[in-house]
């Protein structure tokens, strides 16, 4: 998948969508997401940071998140 094509990350919303993660996912298995896909898990952070205050939402994107964790570990 080429770059023009992903949406425009906002290193705010980013940054927001750790800070909820960090809420439900230890920070070593958001590093080891991050090292692992970076592009999957800054997209899956992205969209936390603007649907943290929605519980249903933000569920389904800790779920994502925890989908590319066991990725991660399924590759060390």
């Amino acid at each position: 998948m080429s770059d023009d094509i992903l949406p425009n990350f906002s290193e705010d919303l980013i940054w927001r969508g750790l800070e909820a993660a960090e809420q439900y996912i230890p920070f070593d298995d958001l590093k080891l997401a991050l090292e692992h896909d970076l592009r999957m898990s800054r997209f899956i952070l992205h969209r936390l940071g603007q649907v943290c205050s929605v519980p249903r939402e933000r569920d389904c994107q800790i779920h994502m998140l925890r989908h590319v964790i066991a990725e991660a570990r399924n590759c060390l």
